[in-house]
């Protein structure tokens, strides 16, 4: 896991997403449920992973997801650091 100010090995690079651009659109259109398979590159593999983990580092609803990704953001962290960390942390 990413620690503040610890240096990036690369970053999130939409071209190698395999979740299509269409599944994207403008943001979602139904309210946020809790499945975070409804989360566009989550699936059933995906989703048992996250929720394996430990501490802070399980997540087993969309909520939970929103949070982890809220967590990371620190006063000094810019938006694309912020993105950064939270690919690495995934």
């Amino acid at each position: 896991r990413m620690r503040k100010g610890e240096k990036l090995g690369g970053a999130f690079a939409a071209g190698k997403s395999q979740t299509r651009e269409e599944k994207w659109g403008a943001g979602p259109r139904e309210p946020i449920g809790l499945d975070l398979q409804q989360v566009p590159g989550i699936g059933p593999a995906n989703a048992r992973i996250l929720a394996e983990g430990e501490g802070d580092d399980k997540v087993e609803t969309t909520h939970q997801l929103i949070g982890k990704f809220l967590m990371l953001k620190g006063r000094d962290v810019t938006p694309i650091e912020h993105c950064d960390m939270f690919w690495h942390w995934l």
